[in-house]
């Protein structure tokens, strides 16, 4: 799908917007419908093909929908999302805004629930005590404190020399 990427294009490419468009016929593609076979663009053939995937597209739960919690139902493409969304009663969930809508919804849901763990993430580390020995400063390093040698037993008076 490099081909319909933004990136590494010419500016004039991306402003005149030919690089969402088909490599072939140039018209417009908002999705790709995987076929075998080039079907002319207005060919009732070409809409069977279309119509048979959205079919079988439409008997696919949708994975926004179902992760999202039974009493707010959401998908960011809303009411032009292919796959499927059924109520738990059986009954077809209609959205009635669209993909543009429900992005943007979808995107300011991110940034918030980013902002918030970001947010938590930093109160919980401003507050943790993370020396709990009560000898330690918060501040405390290394340096302030004189090792004499490599071995500890030098300054362990208690221990049995049978040990080291």
């Amino acid at each position: 799908m490099d081909w319909r990427s933004s990136k590494n294009k010419d500016n004039d490419v991306v402003i005149s917007n030919t690089n969402k468009t088909c490599p072939v016929c140039r018209s417009p593609s908002k999705f790709i419908t995987p076929s075998s076979r080039f079907t002319p663009k207005d060919s009732p053939e070409r809409a069977l093909c279309v119509e048979g995937y959205k079919a079988t597209l439409a008997k696919i739960p949708c994975r926004y929908f179902t992760k999202s919690p039974r009493s707010e139902r959401f998908c960011p493409y809303g009411k032009d999302c292919f796959y499927q969304h059924q109520n738990e009663d059986g009954t077809p969930h209609v959205f009635t805004l669209g993909a543009d809508e429900m992005m943007e919804r979808h995107k300011s849901r991110l940034i918030a629930s980013r902002a918030l763990n970001s947010t938590a993430l930093f109160d919980l580390m401003s507050t943790h005590r993370w020396f709990e020995n009560p000898y330690f400063d918060r501040y405390d390093s290394d340096e302030d404190y004189a090792f004499h040698g490599s071995d500890i037993s030098e300054s362990v008076d208690w221990m049995p020399e049978l040990f080291f």
